[in-house]
């Protein structure tokens, strides 16, 4: 014969709350987690910030950081004066960063502070400064065969990046030099 067990109410209740506590404990990792490992970490830092002190969150450059990042910086300019990865239409941040033996954010806050640039208009002023070089070189180019000489991906790239550097399209700026070159053609 089986004695049947009463449970107090206080424990059942207990037991219930403990249960929810684990339960969105957990929901909680697998949120976090999951947004994170889909790239939109966001939502998922937002509540994490939240849990961290004022104390830890303080960003203030400190004079390491600074000599760090001009290092990064120095490195860049030398490696694209001396190498010219900028011609390589296909560059991209993790490249330029694995070739100074560094990562993204430094190669990204370097740019920020010492160009005021990210890496796209940094690497698209190279190509457009190198663009006019190249057309001033040999005034018969066409616009679309700077562009692919000068490491754009596309013409439309080529203009919007043109125009946005030198306040004009690049076949204005073309026509200009040539009419300064050879004034009695037009």
């Amino acid at each position: 014969m089986m004695k049947s067990m009463i449970v107090p109410s206080w424990v059942a209740a207990s037991a219930a709350v403990a249960v929810i506590v684990v339960t969105s404990m957990i929901v909680f990792h697998v949120v976090v987690h999951r947004k994170k490992e889909e790239g939109n970490g966001h939502e998922a830092n937002l509540v994490i910030e939240s849990f961290v002190s004022a104390e830890e969150k303080e960003e203030e450059p400190d004079d390491r950081s600074d000599t760090v990042l001009k290092s990064v910086y120095d490195r860049l300019e030398n490696l694209f004066e001396t190498s010219k990865p900028y011609l390589d239409s296909g560059l991209t941040i993790a490249e330029v960063s694995k070739i100074l033996y560094t990562n993204k954010t430094y190669v990204s806050r370097a740019l920020k502070r010492y160009s005021g640039k990210n890496f796209c208009q940094y690497v698209n002023g190279y190509r457009i400064r190198y663009s006019m070089d190249i057309f001033n070189e040999n005034r018969n180019l066409k616009v679309n065969e700077v562009a692919h000489m000068s490491g754009f991906h596309s013409l439309t790239t080529f203009n919007f990046a043109f125009r946005s550097m030198m306040n004009q399209s690049p076949g204005e700026w073309f026509r200009k030099q040539r009419m300064e070159a050879f004034p009695g053609e037009s």
